[in-house]
């Protein structure tokens, strides 16, 4: 994976090197789990929001190229290499630190366990 100007925003985006097909588990998140949401952190479930070296680059899109399950990124559909690594934060997020909006949806974070 590499980290380069994103395709869906201004910043930096996380993007794969390899092909992926639908379904494959890209990789598996790791690292500080807090039971807070944080700007960068990805909700993982039971309460817990995980700092990811990687994850912190994985930017929103309401047409995602993966999903988050747990601590597993898996790729929705095939995966190009050079492609951005994204996900549906109103999707995956139960709450988000700091919400935005995007074309005049709020993106908040609506997932319910």
């Amino acid at each position: 994976m590499e980290i380069k100007q994103s395709s869906v925003n201004e910043g930096l985006g996380l993007h794969t090197k390899h092909f992926h097909n639908k379904g494959d588990i890209i990789f598996t998140l790791s690292g500080t789990i807090n039971t807070f949401p944080t700007r960068e952190s990805i909700y993982i479930g039971n309460g817990h929001h995980i700092y990811d070296k990687w994850g912190i680059y994985m930017n929103h899109s309401f047409t995602p190229t993966t999903s988050i399950d747990g601590t597993g990124v898996y790729a929705i559909d095939d995966i190009q290499p050079g492609t951005e690594l994204s996900f549906n934060y109103n999707e995956s997020e139960l709450t988000m630190a700091e919400p935005f909006e995007v074309n005049g949806v709020i993106v908040c974070g609506l997932k319910q366990e």
